[in-house]
């Protein structure tokens, strides 16, 4: 497993993202001023944009 793979599994395990419901929103601040979004939308078949 990659370290990119680990680090994404060990946020979602942290602020418990397979709770997060159809349009909530999760919000993470981090130091230096980064901001992370994390948002759950329905699954569709069309391709990301």
């Amino acid at each position: 497993m990659s370290a990119k793979q680990k680090a994404v599994d060990a946020l979602y395990e942290a602020y418990e993202l397979d709770k997060v419901s159809e349009g909530d929103t999760v919000k993470v601040a981090t130091k230096e001023g980064l901001v992370i979004m994390i948002c759950r939308h329905e699954k569709t078949n069309t391709p990301a944009h």
